[in-house]
C-alpha cells in the first residue's frame, strides 16, 4: 500500500481544519440559539425600573430604595419588590384593579388629581413592538408620606413626612389597560398611623 507523502498529509490536515460546520451542526447551533434566547412575547414592557433619582426623597431613603432593587444587598437580602404583569383580558384586568383598589393607587389622570396617597414623580411612553396596543405609558409614584421636598421648595402635600419608602410604577396601554404594576407597596408604621384629614395608608 503506497505511503502518503508529507505534503499530502499537510494538505489533508489543512482541508480538515478549514472545513466549516456541517448542515447538522449548523442546525443544532440554530436550535440552541432559539432555546436559550427566546423572543420576549409580552409587547414592549421595559424591564428596567425608572431611576430612583426621579423620586423626591431624602438621601437615606434613596439609599434604602436602591438597596431594595439590588438582590445582593445586605440591607434587603430578600427582595421586597413586587412585579405583577397582566394580560388585557377582562379576568386579568379585574385582578389588576383589585391591586389598585387594595393599595389605593391612582386610576388614570383624574385619579391622580383626586388621590392624596401617591404623588407622581416621573412618566414616560414607549410604543408596542407589535403596534397592536399603541403606546404604553409608564408612571412612577411615591407615597405622599415619603415625599421630601428640597430646601428651595415647600411641601405640596398635606400628608405628614414619615420617611416612607413605598413607591410603585404602573404601566398602561392606550385605553387604560393595566399591564404591569411593580414596586415596593409596604408602608412604614408611622405612615400607616399618620393622618392629615385622612389616613395615609
Amino acid at each position: 500500500m503506497p505511503q502518503s507523502t508529507k505534503s499530502e498529509k499537510f494538505a489533508l490536515a489543512t482541508r480538515t481544519r478549514s472545513s466549516g460546520p456541517t448542515r447538522t451542526e449548523k442546525g443544532n447551533k440554530s436550535s440552541r440559539s432559539k432555546r436559550f434566547y427566546p423572543r420576549f412575547k409580552t409587547p414592549c414592557i421595559n424591564s428596567i425600573f425608572p431611576s430612583v433619582s426621579h423620586l423626591k426623597v431624602s438621601d437615606e431613603q434613596r439609599e434604602s430604595i436602591q438597596a431594595m432593587h439590588n438582590p445582593r444587598s445586605d440591607i434587603f437580602p430578600i427582595p421586597s419588590i413586587v412585579d405583577y404583569v397582566y394580560a388585557t383580558s377582562d379576568t386579568a384586568q379585574a385582578k389588576a384593579m383589585k391591586v389598585v383598589v387594595d393599595h389605593g393607587l391612582p386610576e388614570g389622570d383624574n385619579g391622580e388629581k383626586m388621590n392624596s396617597r401617591w404623588l407622581r414623580q416621573w412618566s414616560g411612553t414607549s410604543r408596542s413592538n407589535t403596534g397592536a396596543l399603541g403606546h404604553a405609558r409608564r408612571v412612577l409614584y411615591l407615597c405622599a408620606c415619603g415625599y421630601e421636598p428640597t430646601t428651595s421648595t415647600q411641601r405640596s402635600t398635606a400628608a405628614s413626612f414619615t420617611g416612607c419608602l413605598a413607591h410603585v410604577e404602573m404601566t398602561t396601554w392606550q385605553g387604560g389597560k393595566i399591564v404591569r404594576i411593580r414596586g415596593y407597596l409596604d408602608h412604614n408604621k408611622a405612615c400607616q398611623a399618620a393622618s392629615a384629614g385622612r389616613v395615609c395608608m
